[in-house]
């Protein structure tokens, strides 16, 4: 199989072998949208593929992976994404995160009186995930839980979950499908339109991501699969730049080995100095998310219909 017989997952053009760091991790673009993409999300078993792909480095390691510094990270973005989800459904809304994590979402939203369940597709993690937030946590792909569970939802959350997908468009209509009129998706995504995506060490690349979005691709995604987008911004986390700068120095990964991370007794203080450079770079970084460049992506977007 070579690119010239590839097409495009979103608009059906030619794929071609990106360039520079892209290049670095075998990734495609697209000549007529630009959409990049890894060679598995358009291989002839894409899907299983994928799925094989996800529970190679979302089991048993990713249930063992978790720190301190993370649980403080993941409460902190849970809050904020609770205040959102807030502001788009009233009530006790009952409300489905797709990929969980270790479970800090799903124990704000609790906090929050929301009916709350998850969806997982490794059973470690569901199982890991069920202990910590005690909130039920299906296992399970995206479109088998819209075949039993149509119009349930008020509200889907997929934070950093699309990326992970062979078949965006096919997640789009079963998120589309799970919601009830008038429901609401919530979709956070890494931005391949950020500045840090030029550098091999960008935290967006990994083996695992098969999409790169930019926001006028997702906006088109989710138009197409017949949402109203009510949001779409970016955002620059405070780690961004040191991630992408210290995984490069480290050597910048490819698909096989990607950029290892720090670990043992220098974890804590490059967490430390990360935060503290983010803090001296808040202008910066304000500046660079409200220009559409910060490298996530959050979409709000509600299926048409309802009071």
């Amino acid at each position: 199989m070579t690119t010239a017989t590839l097409a495009c997952p979103l608009c059906g053009g030619r794929l071609e072998r990106a360039h520079g760091a892209r290049e670095r991790w075998r990734l495609l673009s697209c000549a007529g949208c630009g959409h990049v993409v890894a060679p598995v999300a358009v291989s002839p078993a894409a899907a299983a593929d994928a799925e094989a792909l996800q529970q190679v480095h979302f089991g048993d390691a990713f249930v063992a992976g978790d720190d301190r510094w993370t649980r403080l990270i993941d409460r902190a973005n849970a809050r904020r994404v609770r205040r959102l989800l807030a502001r788009a459904v009233s009530g006790r809304a009952h409300v489905l995160e797709v990929g969980p994590g270790h479970g800090a979402l799903l124990v704000a939203l609790v906090e929050a009186g929301f009916d709350v369940e998850g969806l997982e597709l490794s059973p470690a993690v569901a199982e890991m995930t069920r202990r910590r937030s005690g909130v039920p946590v299906a296992v399970g792909t995206l479109e088998d839980r819209a075949a039993v569970a149509a119009a349930r939802y008020d509200a889907v959350v997929a934070r950093h979950v699309l990326e992970h997908m062979a078949d965006p468009a096919g997640a789009v209509g079963a998120l589309h499908r799970l919601l009830r009129p008038g429901g609401v998706a919530y979709v956070a995504v890494p931005n391949i339109g950020a500045p840090e995506s030029t550098l091999a060490g960008w935290s967006g690349y990994q083996p695992y991501h098969l999409h790169y979005f930019t926001p006028p691709r997702l906006r088109a995604l989710f138009e197409r699969g017949g949402f109203a987008v009510t949001r779409l911004h970016t955002r620059e986390p405070f780690s961004g730049w040191v991630n992408a700068v210290v995984g490069s120095l480290r050597g910048g990964g490819t698909p096989d080995a990607p950029a290892s991370r720090p670990a043992g007794a220098v974890v804590s203080l490059y967490h430390v100095i990360r935060l503290g450079i983010g803090t001296v770079l808040a202008p910066l970084r304000l500046a660079q998310a409200c220009s559409g460049y910060g490298e996530e992506i959050e979409l709000l977007a509600r299926k048409p219909g309802g009071a």
